[in-house]
This record gives structure tokens, sequence and C-alpha cells, in this order.
């Protein structure tokens, strides 16, 4: 009876399970494989929220390596977190990312380079105004990210390269040496304008422009109010850059007759996206078939339509 007893007790002692045993690993031709219940600590996202505290700017598009990911239409007077109302959140990856901000005046924002790690990533856009000095335009250069058991991320990135500070001549030349390319938002466009000027009197025109450094620009406008010399007309072409222009304008004009040829320096300002004005002002010769042509002058304003544009 005693030999059946510690039978009994030795076959139920080897039954149990041991904690080697509810620990142990399955070993594979490929390797070794957690058992259920043991999982890899997940990975966070990078994501940015791009956010200014500058009113009264209006919409801003945001471009992140040359893409366009959304407007910014409120501001915040501190940093929100990423998905915040009004701002623009992506998930950014990889390394040399680079972005930028576009107002509907055209002025470009920026940010200072920034450290991404992983999570969320608050960068303000920030701008001084279309006569600004050149300023740094937002990039990470490179970052690297590891997530240990206990969840702390640690970052490590090469300092961006210092961006040349130049003089510019009003907003275009800033952009171009700052951004080093020739690309602009919103260009190239098709407008139709109407206004006065002293070459034209009363006019509409359509104008064709293609932005960024030495661009090309085209013109043509036609007056509605007869003159001595019949209805004024003109057509012209010249260089941009991006908002400015200089153009050479010839046609029949209201101020003499036998045509008149100019030199027009213009300045166009869109307050929305597709609405703005244009100033005009320029010199030259009239009555050109005289050996001694008169001088005369040009200025006048028009509002502009964008009805087409990249």
């Amino acid at each position: 009876m005693k030999r059946i007893f510690c039978f009994i007790v030795l076959s139920l002692w080897i039954g149990l399970p041991t904690e080697a045993q509810t620990k142990a690993k399955e070993v594979l031709s490929g390797g070794i494989r957690f058992e259920k219940g043991e999982t890899t600590p997940p990975v966070k996202q990078t994501r940015v929220v791009f956010w200014t505290n500058q009113e009264r700017q209006g919409p801003i598009k945001v471009y992140v390596n040359g893409q366009y990911k959304g407007k910014i239409t409120r501001s915040y007077s501190s940093a929100p977190k990423c998905g915040a109302a009004g701002c623009v959140t992506v998930t950014i990856s990889g390394k040399n990312n680079k972005w930028y901000g576009v107002a509907s005046d055209g002025t470009r924002w920026y940010s200072s380079s920034t450290t991404l790690i992983q999570g969320c990533n608050a960068i303000r856009l920030y701008s001084s105004g279309p006569s600004s000095s050149s300023r740094s335009k937002g990039t990470s250069r490179s970052y690297s990210s590891s997530t240990r058991g206990n969840g702390n991320s640690n970052s490590s990135y090469n300092q961006s390269e210092m961006s040349s500070t130049i003089e510019n001549f009003g907003n275009a030349y800033g952009n171009i040496m700052a951004q080093g390319h020739f690309s602009y938002d919103g260009f190239p466009y098709f407008a139709v304008n109407a206004g006065y000027s002293r070459y034209s009197d009363g006019f509409v025109g359509l104008k064709f422009r293609t932005g960024g450094f030495c661009g090309i620009s085209l013109f043509g406008d036609f007056g509605f109010i007869k003159g001595e010399n019949g209805y004024p007309w003109n057509v012209g072409a010249g260089l941009c850059i991006e908002n400015f222009a200089w153009d050479l304008r010839f046609g029949n004009t209201s101020l003499c007759p036998n045509y008149g040829l100019m030199i027009d320096f213009s300045y166009d300002w869109y307050f929305t996206e597709k609405f703005g004005v244009s100033a005009i002002l320029g010199v030259g010769l009239g009555d050109t078939k005289k050996n001694d042509p008169d001088f005369i002058w040009n200025c006048g304003i028009s509002l502009s339509y964008k009805i087409w544009n990249r």
C-alpha cells in the first residue's frame, strides 16, 4: 500500500507544468521565436504638426519635399498637438526632409532647422514680411531613433548646412537664394486685367507669367475709350522675378500719334489666391516715326484675376 501511494505522488509531481516549461521557447530552423504572450515594443511614428502664432496672414499652403500637404488656417499662442484644427499634420520618414509655406500674398514661410524625434514634433512657421532678408529654410538633415523597452526615444542628427545671408531686392531675391531653386507657388498663370493707365486710358487685357527667377512676362491690353488716334492697344514682353516685371511695351497710345515704345516696371500683389492688383510705372518714346520722338511716361493701376494658375 505504501508503494502504491508513493507511485501516485510521483506521477502527479511529474505531470505538473514547471516554470521552465511555461517560459520555453520554440526552436525552429529559422531561429528562435517568442512564444505567445511575448511581443516586441511598438515603434512610434515620426509626425510633424506645422503651425504659426502670427495672425492675419491668411491661409498658408504647406509643402513638404515639394509636395502640397494642406493649409494652415488659424494661429496658436503655443505649440499645438498633432492633428490640431487649422494646422497641417504629416508623417515624415527618411532623411533630409524640407518644408516651407506660401501665404496667399506670395510671402514664403519658414522654420529653423529642426531635430525630428519619434512621436509628435511641433514646427512653427514664421515670416517677417515680403521685403525681409533671406531666412533659413526648414529642414531636417537626418535623424535616427531607437525605441527601447521603456518607451524612451533617443535621437541623433547631423547639423544642417548654414545658408548664406544676403541682401535681397524685395522678396524675390531672398527666396531664390534661400530655396536654391527657381520655382514659385502659383506660377505660371494666366490673368485678366481691367484698369486705367495714361498709355491706354481705360483698358482690359490678358497677362501670362511664369514666375521664378528670370521668368517670362507676356501681355496685351486693349483700350475701350476711343481717342484722337483711335482705340489704344499695346502688347509687350519682358522678364519677371516672382511678382516683379520689366516689360517692353509697344502699340497705339492716346499720348501721341504713330505708336509708342516704352519700358515698364510693374508689381502684382495678390491678396487672395485669385484676386490682386497691379501697379505700373514706365518711360519711353512717342510718335516713333519722327526723327526726334517725344518723351512719354506711363502710370496705371488695374485689378487682376487669375483665370488659370498652377
